[in-house]
């Protein structure tokens, strides 16, 4: 963008406006998964979701300050940090009146990555998912994964 842009303040606006493009089709693919748990719509591909995971997760790592971890180049909407973490809300089948969101270990896991990419922009976040970060580690019984 840098390359493009005529100054540091145009790049930075051609970044920001890349992301929140990037943010909406995010948002739009899990926002599909958690409907498709509430009004059994179909819900989106595995390939679909995966990639919008992949992108909420790299999202939040753009541009981070190491030094201020609020002052990253592109802001993560509320909505999309919530869609993220629900998929890998408790699942409990016995439960009818909890929503279950269609996911499979891909899908779990893609999830688990991008969660813990926003935990390291925001301490308030983190400490709300320990507790599920730490319960999927210890659901997967593998010890390859939980060592990486």
């Amino acid at each position: 963008c840098k390359a493009k842009a005529g100054s540091e303040k145009e790049a930075v606006a051609m970044v920001r406006k890349w992301g929140d493009s990037l943010k909406e089709q995010s948002e739009k693919v899990l926002g599909q998964l958690h409907a498709a748990a509430t009004d059994g719509t179909e819900p989106p591909g595995r390939d679909e979701v995966t990639h919008a995971l992949f992108l909420a997760g790299e999202l939040a790592v753009l541009g981070l300050d190491p030094d201020d971890k609020t002052k990253a180049l592109i802001p993560l909407s509320d909505r999309l940090v919530t869609l993220t973490m629900g998929i890998l809300a408790r699942e409990d089948p016995e439960d009818d009146s909890e929503v279950h969101i269609p996911a499979d270990d891909e899908i779990r896991a893609h999830a688990f990555v991008a969660t813990g990419k926003i935990c390291l922009r925001d301490d308030r976040t983190a400490k709300r998912a320990t507790t599920m970060l730490v319960r999927e580690l210890d659901q997967c019984g593998r010890s390859e994964v939980i060592r990486s």
